[in-house]
């Protein structure tokens, strides 16, 4: 036991206990929600018999609520998508939760629906009809678009995505269009779930996990390691998948190599949560407030000071670092520092 968050981000019913891992749950600053954590912690604690603070138990209740007000939805959203002729596919959320072995343990609070960009008006459309209304959103510095409708029967969050993540850096991944080759259905509450092979929702949960969450929700290495044994070659190709998994799977192996000791297991992934600039963060001030509570759970001060010095770093992908300099003002202290870095 070497790093409690991280192993209690990989536990499964089954594995013993720990008391590092005791700890984390009784303490109500660790970052549990932040990183996806309160359904795990919710099974650890009741297989073990863990006390978990109040706190934690709030958020696992509400994450919980969230989960079942998609689940509601995805009976009126299928439905109103179909009958309006509009392909689409469902990836993360209730399509995971179908695809592993330990359901309980997976939490979500949106229904992520995935189309074509000259359908994505048509889609929106449709659900407004259903009683879904626009959610306004701040543009990110990653130029993120907001795509979050609300409502419905369940009050539920539906977000319609016309590209795999809704940033500059979109623009660099594979276009939805490519994933709908690998789709197939599967039931779910009696209706059919368009969802794609495990091996496309890799591609997805790398993309997710990096031009998204900035490597900065734990959860998410989790759920990238279920779907990496499913990784194939003739998808990668066709989804132009190779780099992004390559380097998620680097990260994961840094993360989970338990032969390496601590400061290494930590070192590697900080290089990685600092593997850009932090002005090219989407959601930027909710991705620092997970950085800051991460490296608030490290081992020592010593560690949380060694990657304060790699959160500035090289682009992920190509076009990040055009995408870097429109994230600053002109004139701006930071817009300055990228130039210069450039």
């Amino acid at each position: 036991m070497t790093y409690p968050i991280v192993d209690l981000t990989f536990w499964n019913p089954g594995d013993p206990g720990a008391p590092e891992i005791d700890a984390l749950l009784a303490d109500p600053s660790t970052p549990l929600a932040k990183h996806g954590l309160t359904g795990i912690a919710s099974a650890y604690a009741e297989e073990t018999g863990a006390f978990m603070h109040d706190a934690h138990r709030w958020w696992a209740n509400e994450m919980a609520m969230k989960s079942l007000a998609v689940d509601g939805a995805l009976t009126e959203v299928v439905p109103a998508l179909r009958e309006a002729g509009i392909p689409f596919f469902v990836a993360k959320g209730p399509a995971r939760s179908v695809q592993t072995d330990n359901a309980r343990l997976c939490c979500y609070t949106d229904l992520d629906i995935y189309v074509s960009e000259c359908d994505l008006v048509r889609a929106r459309d449709a659900l407004l009809a259903r009683g879904y209304v626009p959610v306004a959103q701040a543009r990110g510095v990653l130029g993120g678009r907001a795509r979050e409708l609300h409502g419905g029967s369940y009050g539920a969050t539906v977000e319609v995505h016309e590209s795999i993540v809704d940033n500059s850096v979109g623009r660099h991944v594979a276009p939805t269009s490519a994933f709908f080759p690998f789709v197939h259905d599967v039931e779910v509450a009696g209706i059919g779930l368009p969802v794609l092979s495990l091996s496309a929702a890799a591609v997805v949960e790398a993309i997710h996990l990096a031009c998204g969450h900035r490597f900065a929700k734990l959860v998410l290495f989790r759920e990238l390691g279920q779907l990496l044994p499913y990784e194939d070659a003739s998808v990668n190709r066709a989804l132009d998948g190779h780099q992004i998994l390559g380097r998620c799977r680097a990260a994961l192996d840094g993360l989970t190599c338990t032969a390496q000791p601590s400061t290494r297991r930590v070192n590697v992934l900080l290089r990685w949560l600092g593997s850009t600039d932090p002005r090219t963060w989407d959601e930027h001030a909710f991705t620092v407030r997970n950085v800051v509570a991460l490296l608030a759970s490290l081992p020592t001060p010593r560690t949380g000071a060694v990657v304060a010095r790699h959160i500035v770093g090289a682009p992920l992908l190509p076009g990040e670092r055009r995408a870097r300099l429109r994230g600053a003002t002109p004139g701006s202290r930071s817009s300055r520092l990228s130039q210069a870095r450039h």
